[in-house]
């Protein structure tokens, strides 16, 4: 702070420690204040010298006054002396003010050690209001949550004692009813027990019907066995199956020139014979003619190409389709016995012929093979050309030879209960790559891909295997789709197609053989009916029955229809080896 007289010189510069203006207060100034008086002497005495100073550069100048001036240095001189003694007095009173100072400055320490003292506490208290602010949140935190709990428990027992009044009402309500279901469980277990004497017999009936199934399907295998060994041997064929039917005495009647003939007669012992082999039968008549010879009940099955007359006491409506299956053996064993003698030398002679033309068509084949590997890519075409004609010649011939060793009777059939579904897809599946290239639809179809017929494995995969190609020789566009379906007498397998179709005239002679229509069905050369007329022979061959309709420009449907069969156990699954009539490859 700098030190002024009272007319403004001067005088020095005092430091003050800590000057802060909250530390500053009135008595402090007072204190500056009364230290600006005690200097004030010695500010005269500054000024006193300073006089002096200007004096005695006036003293040369003033020697004609010295005498003057020495009064005046004399009065100067006391008042000198005055001054100094003030000067010693401002002394004394500036160590007096510095001890004052010094004594404040302790003062001074004191407060400012007293001020660290309470900004301490200051911060402890601080510190402590935070931690109880924290502490404080964090019980708020706890009440909220309390809080939230405790309404959530309100709740809870709110729907708690909703939910014991309805129970008590439920509960109300169920000694009610169950008042009412013991009234009705009384009545329940009377009916219940009715029920169970129904259930009882019911299942007492299905197992008799399942046991005369069973019963009826080893009859049938006995049956196409036998027949199989020798198919002269209609009358044991017919003793092992006509038992199992009910029946007491029964008699295969087939149809000829002369009308229904009975080819075949049984009788169990103790029983008068039904018919002899040789009778001829009045259709009309069968009422009169059964009631001859005490037939009790008479049954009639119809087979493909006659019918099994039954005198059965103990038939059952219900067993006819069974039965009817049951008799299939029989009526493939039928077919094989009405070849005349005319078909046998005709097929014979074919037989012959076409054995000779195919040794011949070997011999050119193979050097046309030699031709092919040696010559020029022009002859080479020639040669592949002889080489594609005369496998399909061959093919041809292999067809001929076949129908004719069935019709020479060469060909027999075992027949056993055949999974229709299986065959149909194994035939199938060398197809769909054949479709799949000519962006044709190829599906098999049908809810009754299970069911079972009277069938030879080998025979029926060769039938419809000549089918499907027949259908992909004459389709372009569309499709070709193969259908399964059966009732209890019967399965049939369809193949049908959208190729070019028949013509009506010529249906008749589809199956004839070595025919063809015009040259707009064969237009690629290929398709000598040799196929159809030997898938024909086959369904034959399994006493089944093939059929066709057609129509010119919007496609065919061939139809198989066999006998149907029981589904054999598990573990006798027929091989499809018995088909030995060597019948191609």
């Amino acid at each position: 702070v700098p030190l002024k007289s009272a007319d403004g010189f001067t005088l020095g510069t005092l430091a003050l420690l800590d000057p802060t203006a909250q530390e500053l207060n009135g008595e402090g100034l007072a204190m500056l204040v009364d230290l600006g008086a005690l200097v004030e002497p010695a500010l005269n005495l500054q000024r006193a010298r300073e006089a002096q100073a200007e004096a005695e550069q006036q003293h040369a100048a003033a020697e004609a006054a010295l005498a003057e001036a020495r009064q005046a240095l004399e009065a100067a001189e006391a008042e000198r002396t005055a001054r100094e003694a003030a000067l010693d007095a401002a002394r004394a009173d500036c160590d007096t003010l510095q001890a004052a100072y010094e004594a404040v400055a302790a003062e001074r320490d004191a407060a400012m050690a007293e001020r660290d003292a309470l900004r301490t506490e200051r911060d402890v208290f601080r510190d402590e209001r935070d931690a109880a602010r924290t502490e404080r949140d964090t019980l708020q935190a706890e009440h909220d949550a309390l809080r939230t709990e405790h309404d959530a428990l309100q709740a809870e027992h709110d729907a708690l004692t909703a939910e014991r009044d309805a129970l008590a009402a439920e509960r109300d309500e169920a000694t009610a009813a169950w008042e009412v279901a013991k009234a009705e469980v009384a009545s329940a277990r009377a009916d219940a027990q009715a029920a169970a004497d129904a259930a009882a017999v019911q299942h007492e009936a299905a197992l008799l019907a399942l046991d005369h199934r069973d019963r009826l399907a080893a009859a049938a295998l006995a049956a196409a066995e036998r027949l199989a060994a020798d198919p002269a041997a209609l009358r044991e064929a017919l003793g092992l199956v006509a038992p199992e039917a009910g029946a007491v005495r029964a008699a295969l009647v087939v149809k000829t020139a002369a009308g229904p003939t009975v080819r075949a007669a049984w009788h169990a012992a103790g029983y008068a014979p039904l018919a002899e082999p040789g009778d001829l039968l009045d259709a009309g008549e069968l009422d009169a003619w059964a009631d001859a010879r005490d037939v009790e009940h008479l049954a009639a099955l119809p087979l493909p190409g006659g019918l099994v007359l039954l005198d059965a006491p103990a038939w059952a409506p219900s067993d006819e389709a069974l039965s009817r299956a049951a008799f299939a053996p029989l009526a493939v064993a039928l077919r094989h016995r009405e070849d005349d003698a005319d078909t046998l030398g005709r097929s014979r002679l074919l037989a012959s012929v076409s054995h000779e033309v195919r040794t011949a068509l070997t011999s050119i084949l193979g050097y046309a093979e030699v031709l092919a590997d040696e010559t020029t890519a022009e002859a080479r075409v020639m040669a592949d050309s002889i080489l594609g004609s005369g496998a399909r010649l061959l093919h041809t011939l292999d067809s001929v030879l076949d129908i004719a060793r069935l019709e020479g009777g060469g060909g027999t059939a075992a027949l056993a209960p055949v999974d229709v579904g299986a065959v149909v897809e194994a035939a199938a599946a060398p197809f769909r790559a054949r479709a799949d290239a000519r962006d044709l639809a190829f599906f098999t179809a049908g809810t009754d891909l299970g069911a079972h017929a009277w069938a030879d494995v080998g025979a029926l995969g060769r039938a419809l295997t000549h089918l499907l190609a027949n259908a992909f020789t004459f389709t372009d566009q569309g499709g070709v789709r193969l259908r399964v379906y059966a009732d209890d007498d019967w399965v049939s397998v369809e193949v049908q197609d959208t190729g070019v179709g028949i013509a009506p005239e010529f249906l008749p002679h589809l199956f004839d053989g070595l025919r063809r229509e015009d040259a707009e069905r064969g237009r690629d050369g290929n398709g000598s009916g040799i196929g159809l007329a030997l898938t024909k022979r086959l369904v034959d061959l399994m006493g089944g029955e093939l059929t066709v309709t057609s129509l010119k420009g919007q496609g065919s449907v061939f139809r198989i229809v066999l006998q149907s069969a029981p589904a054999p156990a598990p573990t006798a699954v027929p091989s499809g080896d018995g088909f030995v009539a060597g019948v191609g490859a």
